[in-house]
């Protein structure tokens, strides 16, 4: 294990996942012979540098649906109002200096994707796992304005990848401004913080949504 490389990872499991038409959180919903957390789990807990897994979630849902925590490097934290305060729960649990934070209804997620994410970690700020935008975007209200270039576009994935207390430092900010945001490195952006590395995704680490997700 290269110590350099260990960190904690937060699994955001709190939402409510109203769109996907189920009667129960998505990520308890049966995937492949198991919940579709379990999958997002088990990558992390066979990687030997992740010293330390925070699930974000309804502690009571997590005991009910997922039964007795058997792995000593799990803990719960409670989530929040929203994903943003959730994440920011989780991220103040991290103990170690880098994080990887990961929506728990992304269970396709992969050993190498995580490689990658460590790699862009040893050299820069911070990391999105990411996929380059294959389909034309347009741009309007109402009527569209402009075509954008897509080939400076990319379809954000999850883990969002930091160095603990400059995100933390960075998300307390942005939060006492008032300012929301839609993934976790808008909130380096926002903070004046550029050095986000692209890490290369995965067409397979899809975010599970809509009913026809769970068919």
């Amino acid at each position: 294990m290269n110590s350099y490389n260990i960190y904690s990872a937060v699994i955001v499991a709190a939402g409510k996942g109203s769109r996907s038409g189920l009667t129960m959180n998505k990520v308890y919903a049966p995937l492949e012979g198991r919940c579709v957390l379990e999958h997002s789990l088990n990558v992390f807990k066979n990687d030997s540098d992740c010293g330390q897994i925070i699930v974000v979630c309804d502690i009571d849902d997590f005991k009910h649906y997922m039964g007795p925590i058997k792995d000593g490097r799990i803990i719960l934290a409670k989530g929040g109002a929203t994903r943003q305060h959730s994440v920011l729960n989780g991220v103040s649990a991290a103990i170690y200096d880098t994080v990887m934070i990961h929506d728990g209804a992304r269970p396709y997620i992969d050993q190498t994707i995580l490689d990658r994410c460590k790699q862009a970690l040893a050299t820069h700020e911070s990391a999105l796992v990411c996929m380059p935008c294959i389909d034309t975007i347009k741009y309007g209200h109402n009527h569209i304005e402009k075509t954008l270039d897509r080939s400076l576009l990319y379809v954000a994935q999850t883990p969002q990848c930091f160095h603990t207390h400059s995100y933390m430092d960075c998300a307390i900010s942005i939060m006492d401004q008032g300012i929301s945001v839609t993934d976790d490195c808008q909130i380096m952006e926002l903070s004046g913080h550029d050095d986000i590395a692209i890490v290369q995704g995965s067409s397979k680490n899809v975010k599970l949504t809509w009913p026809a997700d769970f068919n």
